[in-house]
């Protein structure tokens, strides 16, 4: 009998994005193959049986019913790519005088790739559908290395069938435990979970014990965004805020991250352990307090204004490109983008003023 594999792509659920693979079954053209092969073999001179060398080769690649063989990507399978390519790198902040902020990051071609999956099995839910059991064996990382940017795609090969809320809920706990063992074959050490990046954590906890409700947080968790976003991303929301009323804004502000009795530290004292975000901080033209609606003011002026007019007080940072910013800010505040998300959604702002946050992650 053939062998049948449902071939699950990241995006619409569509028919398009569905493709079954029938393998395992001769085909008569094999066995014409086959018989063009033997008679070969009686002259003792051996030729593909392709038109040329290079379908030959494709073919004796392991991973070819999962692809075209016009196709420019590669098939991989996960363990050894992640050996290859960690989806988790480790990041000192620049210039930073201590080892209190270094974390475990994501890299930015796996933050996309990551979201790709959640986005399947949304997608399938919404068509009332749920994918079957899956597992790392399950993925398949297809990359073509000739393209300018590095941007492998993560995807599924599994079947689907009628939707059941513990099966949807199973397709988000199945997909926090690929998260994990990505993690796990990327980094090499276990003691590097230690300082995993805090937004990172918080998704995997949100998978963990998935709220099909808040399917809409976990596919645009701020984890799996781009860093070059993260300034568009608060901008969205903070300008969003300030049209919301003054009951909302407190409610939100009350539940932001980095408060005054957060356990994680007082979001001040915190960017007053990085010189250039001490000096954004006490040497602009502007003081803040000590509230949570000063770290959102904070990180509006931080977000506008990058590009300042260098002093000889300043001349140390002048190399500081505007990724290096972003990701000072990232390193010391990683679950201020989640807080703020959380505290929205939580208040109801996203829906009352339909911020499509989403659309910030196919930029």
């Amino acid at each position: 009998m053939a062998r049948v594999v449902v071939f699950v792509v990241g995006g619409s659920c569509a028919a398009s994005s569905v493709h079954i693979l029938h393998y395992g079954a001769p085909s008569p053209s094999s066995e014409r193959c086959s018989r063009y092969v033997r008679r070969d073999r009686s002259h003792r001179s051996f030729k593909p049986p392709f038109e040329d060398t290079a379908a030959y080769l494709h073919a004796l690649d392991p991973t070819v019913q999962y692809r075209d063989k016009h196709s420019l990507e590669t098939c991989y399978e996960p363990l050894f790519f992640f050996r290859k390519h960690p989806a988790v790198e480790f990041h000192h902040p620049i210039d930073a005088p201590d080892s209190m902020f270094d974390r475990v990051i994501l890299t930015e071609w796996a933050k996309p790739a990551m979201r790709g999956v959640l986005e399947t099995i949304s997608s399938h839910h919404s068509a009332n559908l749920e994918l079957t059991e899956f597992s790392l064996k399950d993925l398949k990382i297809f990359c073509n290395y000739q393209t300018p940017e590095f941007k492998p795609r993560f995807k599924l090969v599994c079947g689907t069938r009628n939707a059941t809320c513990e099966g949807m809920r199973m397709n988000y706990i199945q997909a926090g435990q690929i998260f994990k063992e990505i993690v796990n074959a990327s980094l090499g050490t276990p003691s590097s979970w230690d300082i995993l990046i805090e937004d990172f954590q918080d998704l995997l906890q949100m998978l963990e014990n998935p709220i099909l409700e808040e399917a809409y947080l976990m596919r645009n968790h701020p984890a799996l965004l781009a860093l070059k976003l993260h300034s568009h991303f608060f901008m969205a929301c903070y300008e969003t805020l300030m049209r919301a009323s003054l009951q909302s804004v407190f409610e939100v502000f009350k539940m932001l991250p980095y408060g005054m009795n957060d356990s994680s530290g007082h979001w001040k004292v915190r960017l007053e352990q990085h010189p250039y975000l001490w000096w954004m901080l006490h040497s602009q033209f502007t003081s803040y307090g000590d509230r949570n609606s000063e770290q959102c003011r904070y990180r509006r002026n931080y977000s506008c204004h990058k590009i300042h007019h260098l002093t000889k007080r300043t001349e140390r940072f002048k190399w500081y490109s505007a990724n290096d910013v972003d990701m000072l800010l990232y390193q010391y505040l990683p679950m201020s983008l989640p807080g703020l998300m959380r505290a929205m959604w939580d208040e109801g702002l996203l829906a009352l003023f339909c911020l499509r946050l989403d659309e910030l992650f196919t930029k």
